[in-house]
């Protein structure tokens, strides 16, 4: 069939009246939001059309790049009719017209949003551009013509968030024929935000989707991000949608080696409402941000351990041997604390007369009690010596309280009190107000409350070795105006109280900062309400 061009020059006319094949390829690739499917992929999601293309089926590919899918339809015994769009002529090579010159082959050189819907097909297979909302305002890819491709009653139907993947889908499944088959590979965003919503939606009520393959990391070489092969009938069913998912590409393994495996198994009726809540919207791996244990400046550790609270921990300073520190986290009402809310009586190896009067007042009845919780006191005070004896560890500027309700706050400890060991601590001095704004912001509570465990009745707990593993933003990543503001807002925040809800405005606009330079540097499309909904996952 060869090659035709549709009107290729007005097409590709873009703002600065430059022909898009003149454009560096960088440049180019954003615009059209061109993110090539690796090899191993492509042969995946062939293998999916094959279990059931006859020869004399049609496959469309509505936007080639450098023809990876359909290279994977060579093999003897298939001959189907295949038909490739693509808008950038700057990838045709000689090989790839050279293919499309063999019989039942056709390439057209267009926009596929141009592509007249009344041409129908039994297959679809695809990568489709990732170009993000604010970039669909002028040029091809304008979110009218997106729109006017699939027609207003299903375009009204798409939030205006939406990136340019989700009408490609969507124009490709009203190209195929009933009970027709599309397999497309796609950012696996669009599990958790609130467009992704909207797009299962529109999916289930155009037919059904039957099976997700889910690779949470190393899916495309040139994009830090998982990747989904949505395999989606024209046809709606009550089968199940089984959810399978790999860490890697790297260790995906054939069709037959997925069959083998245990899918969840999502009811089509729950598909648009089921929560993907085993990862998150948020790209966690993105050089954007560092493990907590990196960014803190000396080991992160518990607090102070006593003897035994009721016997040295006191409200008021009993003894001059006792010093202030920072036991009941209920009792700090600001995220800046500079009181402490106990007095230790933190002993070396001597003591006054009147201290040493009351550590025998205090042996007798530790010796005389029943709780098995003090038994190691017990062991220590028969093998004598000083068993009263604490050791002080070395405070830090920041302390976060391990178990978790509905505050997941980082303490900003400026006098660097001691603390007790219900607290983690943590040495930040570089930066510490900025500091104080992006270890409060959702997208840090989100890490934690990822790492964490539940512990029945709404509590949650974090372990030591997984609070060192919290990814949180690094300073350095950031730009100078967003740390300069997150200065201030650090400063807004150290003296709010943390529970009658006067803090909720400025973590909103931490909230908001950090997610511009997070969209910015990860070429992300994460919303404010995705990052409040996720957060729901764990806490009211």
């Amino acid at each position: 069939m060869g090659i035709s061009e549709n009107n290729v020059v007005s097409q590709l006319d873009l703002l600065v009246n430059e022909k898009l094949e003149k454009l560096p390829s960088l440049e180019r690739k954003k615009i059209l939001g061109q993110v090539f499917t690796p090899d191993i992929l492509a042969g995946f999601m062939a293998s999916i059309i094959k279990k059931e293309l006859q020869p004399a089926h049609t496959i469309l590919d509505p936007c080639i790049g450098p023809n990876s899918f359909f290279s994977h339809f060579e093999d003897p015994g298939f001959n189907p009719s295949l038909l490739g769009i693509e808008v950038d002529k700057t990838l045709i090579t000689p090989a790839i017209e050279a293919f499309f010159k063999a019989p039942d082959r056709q390439l057209v050189i267009d926009s596929f949003l141009s592509y007249p819907l009344s041409n129908k097909f039994d297959f679809v297979i695809q990568n489709p551009p990732y170009v993000r909302q604010e970039l669909l305002v002028k040029g091809i890819n304008t979110k009218e013509i997106a729109a006017e491709s699939i027609g207003a009653e299903i375009a009204d139907q798409i939030p205006s968030q939406s990136n340019l993947y989700v009408y490609f889908l969507i124009k490709a499944i009203l190209h195929l024929k009933d009970n027709g088959l599309m397999v497309a590979v796609i950012y696996d965003s669009w599990l958790y935000n609130s467009f992704g919503k909207a797009l299962k939606s529109l999916l289930t009520s155009l037919g059904s989707v039957n099976n997700i393959y889910h690779f949470k990391k190393d899916a495309f070489p040139d994009a830090e991000v998982g990747a989904t092969i949505i395999e989606f009938r024209k046809k709606r069913t009550n089968e199940p949608v089984n959810y399978y998912v790999r860490d890697s590409i790297q260790n995906m393994g054939s069709l037959k080696d997925f069959m083998n495996l245990h899918p969840v198994s999502i009811p089509q009726s729950d598909f648009a409402t089921f929560n993907f809540n085993d990862s998150s919207s948020i790209l966690f791996d993105n050089d954007l941000f560092a493990p907590l244990g990196h960014i803190s400046k000396q080991p992160i550790q518990r607090g102070i351990s006593s003897i035994a609270n009721v016997h040295f921990l006191h409200e008021t300073k009993r003894f001059k041997e006792a010093i202030p520190v920072i036991k009941d986290i209920s009792k700090l009402l600001t995220y800046g604390s500079n009181t402490h809310t106990a007095y230790l009586l933190a002993l070396k190896d001597t003591a006054s007369a009147a201290t040493m009067q009351y550590l025998e007042q205090v042996k007798t009845q530790i010796l005389e009690t029943a709780d098995d919780k003090l038994k190691g006191v017990k062991d220590k005070i028969r093998k004598g010596g000083n068993w009263f004896k604490i050791n002080l560890k070395a405070p830090g500027n920041f302390i976060f309280n391990y178990y978790l309700r509905n505050n997941i706050d980082f303490i900003f400890n400026e006098d660097q009190l001691h603390a007790s060991d219900n607290f983690y601590i943590l040495s930040i001095p570089e930066e510490p107000l900025v500091h104080l704004a992006i270890l409060n912001s959702s997208f840090t509570r989100i890490s934690v409350l990822r790492k964490s465990r539940s512990q029945g009745g709404g509590l949650r707990k974090i372990q030591l070795y997984e609070f060192t593993e919290v990814p949180v933003m690094k300073i350095d990543a950031l730009s100078k105006s967003a740390v300069a503001k997150l200065g201030k807002l650090g400063a807004d925040l150290k003296g709010q109280n943390r529970y009658n809800g006067d803090d909720k405005e400025i973590i909103n606009n931490i909230d908001k900062l950090l997610l511009a330079e997070y969209n910015r540097i990860a070429d992300h499309n994460v919303t404010l309400e995705d990052l409040q909904a996720e957060l729901k996952r764990y806490i009211n």
